[in-house]
């Protein structure tokens, strides 16, 4: 896709990144399927930033959220999610995940 930043092709393409950087990468909620599927083969990242992707809503987090409570990315420690359009659903969402992911700290916008 036209859309995509450099950033966005390292996440889909090597599974040996540690930080995986998408910060102002203009996702959109089409572009999130392939970034899970992506990250699913990822065992080492410990950082996913989504921060300053603001097309990013609860329905395109869903997925994402869903991997990780099923064992996605098992050595994740940061899910940055500010500046995405996630509200109160995702919100809400994330504390199932902590639930069932202890170690994994979720950032959000101030509210």
């Amino acid at each position: 896709r036209k859309h995509r930043h450099d950033c966005h092709v390292a996440a889909l393409e090597d599974p040996t990144l540690a930080t995986v950087s998408l910060s102002y990468c203009d996702l959109r909620p089409a572009d999130i399927g392939e970034l899970v599927d992506a990250l699913k083969k990822n065992p080492v990242a410990t950082t996913v930033d989504l921060n300053a992707n603001n097309h990013v809503d609860d329905a395109a987090l869903q997925p994402l959220l869903l991997a990780l409570a099923n064992g996605a990315m098992p050595e994740l420690k940061v899910l940055n999610l500010q500046g995405t359009g996630a509200s109160v659903v995702s919100r809400n969402m994330c504390r199932g995940l902590k639930m069932m992911r202890k170690a994994i700290e979720v950032r959000f916008d101030e509210e």
